[in-house]
């Protein structure tokens, strides 16, 4: 924390109160900083924003999205609130729902199950592992087509990279995501399509929603994060395209 240092980045501030700040992150900034990342970050832009922050833990950071996974944060502004919406996140009592496009046609509600833990070769990877920690993702079909589908994903633990390792175990991985076999080739048959997707974009993974009680006031408190732009013009593609 000592490296952290305040930088003018814009954010998009969904809501705050005396307790917390509800963000929506875009895809392509890193959540916290860390070797290698130490400016640029979601944390550099909210301590020049909220610089009393500097007395919070992580500067009032619960959770994290993966860099190139866009999608709603929740931070906290004070330590009894700190400390509050940490235990709700350790007792799994977050709800959150993620949106996302991916290969495939997914037509019917999907329960993977499967464990994750470190790949054996490739660090910076997980994957589906026997002996891996149990992660469990109740996948929605919102809208099946032929060749690719848009879900939404309730995560029922936490893990790293959990959606994305489980889509692509089960072979529809989330368009963009070439750390986990995304092959932008599958598109070639749709020009339409094809051309569309960013390669600079990431992922098309969304967090979408987010529920937690209001430390305060201790009624349940929901928040929605509006799609990129780069996702509603594939997702609008999609539409008018693949039948």
């Amino acid at each position: 924390e000592t490296q952290l240092v305040a930088e003018d980045i814009e954010i998009d501030v969904i809501d705050e109160t005396d307790d917390f700040i509800v963000v929506n992150k875009p895809s392509g900034m890193v959540t916290h900083i860390a070797p290698g990342n130490y400016t640029g970050t979601l944390q550099n832009a909210l301590y020049y924003r909220y610089p009393e922050l500097s007395n919070v833990p992580r500067t009032g950071i619960i959770h994290r999205l993966d860099k190139d996974t866009s999608g709603i944060l929740v931070v906290s502004r004070n330590l009894s609130s700190h400390n509050y919406l940490n235990q709700q996140l350790q007792d799994q009592k977050f709800d959150k729902l993620y949106h996302a496009l991916v290969c495939g046609s997914v037509a019917e509600q999907l329960r993977i199950s499967e464990p994750i833990g470190r790949h054996p070769v490739n660090r910076k990877k997980m994957s589906v592992k026997l002996n891996g920690k149990t992660a469990l993702s109740i996948i929605k079909p919102l809208k099946s087509y032929d060749c690719a589908s848009h879900i939404e994903v309730k995560i029922i633990t936490g893990r790293t990279h959990q959606i994305r390792v489980h889509m692509s175990h089960i072979n529809k991985p989330v368009i963009g995501d070439k750390l986990y076999g995304y092959n932008k080739n599958i598109f070639q048959k749709n020009p339409n399509i094809y051309e569309t997707i960013d390669q600079n974009f990431g992922q098309y993974l969304h967090a979408y929603s987010l529920s937690f009680s209001d430390p305060k006031t201790k009624k349940i408190r929901k928040y929605k994060a509006d799609y990129p732009e780069k996702y509603n013009c594939l997702l609008k593609k999609m539409s008018e395209i693949i039948i």
